[in-house]
């Protein structure tokens, strides 16, 4: 099955990250169940219809801005995305 658009343009975020923050991402969603995302076609419509509103994209896209911005000041901690799922 291919890719969303949606989950293209979340991975194109993480291009201009350094390697290791890669690895780290790339880890965390190794490491994440599928049955973790499982949901009824009902809460897909739903959670659609709210995602890919005007102003949720707007919201999204200054958060994402806003993280990348910390990340290039160094504002951020070094995590272990080992850790996050216990």
């Amino acid at each position: 099955m291919p890719m969303t658009t949606l989950l293209q343009k979340a991975f194109k975020r993480f291009e201009n990250l350094p390697r290791n923050r890669q690895d780290e991402i790339a880890s965390f969603l190794l490491n994440v169940s599928p049955k973790d995302f499982h949901i009824s076609e009902e809460e897909e419509s739903e959670w659609d219809n709210i995602v890919f509103s005007e102003q949720s994209q707007k919201y999204l896209d200054a958060m994402a801005d806003e993280i990348l911005n910390d990340t290039d000041e160094k504002n951020c901690i070094d995590a272990d995305p080992s850790c996050l799922s216990q």
